[in-house]
């Protein structure tokens, strides 16, 4: 349980300096793991994570380059789908892909997958909390 405990404080530590990096931000943040000064109660609590602002600002900077990863940086009417399911938030739960996680179900439909236009109406995603994230 030591070496559990132990590895969340140094994992939160670290998501703290990729935050740095990844966003491009030198200013910390008011609160969460982007905030200056960490009690040790938070690094090994339950629930210390970043606040909304903090991921926004991650997603909005990892987009070009998970773009750029599976080759649809620049693609004419490739690149807008991916670009919103990402900085939405739904990769977080359904992959990058909509391969699905442990968090989310795959977005596959009769063995077919959904178009942009079936993703940005919200009307194929069984999840309530998901269409109401779409129409954001």
């Amino acid at each position: 349980m030591r070496e559990f405990v132990y590895g969340r404080a140094v994992a939160r530590v670290v998501a703290h300096e990729l935050y740095h990096i990844l966003a491009r931000e030198k200013h910390h943040a008011s609160g969460g793991i982007a905030e200056a000064h960490f009690t040790s109660e938070e690094l090994v609590s339950n629930d210390f994570q970043f606040r909304p602002n903090a991921v926004q600002k991650l997603r909005r900077n990892l987009v070009p380059i998970l773009l750029s990863a599976y080759g649809w940086m620049g693609q004419k009417g490739r690149e807008l789908g991916p670009r919103v399911f990402i900085s939405s938030g739904c990769s977080g739960c359904h992959g990058f892909v909509g391969e699905g996680t442990a968090w989310g179900t795959r977005l596959r439909l009769a063995g077919k997958g959904f178009s942009q236009a079936e993703l940005c109406s919200g009307s194929p995603v069984p999840e309530p909390k998901c269409t109401v994230r779409l129409r954001r």
